[in-house]
């Protein structure tokens, strides 16, 4: 989860969201970008 934690940083720091997601859903994507409550979100501000 560390290395997770870090890579969010990295992505927040480029101006970026990222979101951590358990991927054994095929239609995870379409849950985050419809705004379901799923994951981690890593806002930048």
């Amino acid at each position: 989860m560390a290395t997770k934690v870090k890579a969010a940083m990295k992505v927040n720091a480029a101006n970026c969201d990222m979101v951590i997601a358990k991927g054994d859903d095929p239609n995870i994507i379409y849950k985050i970008t419809e705004g379901e409550a799923v994951g981690t979100l890593f806002s930048r501000g």
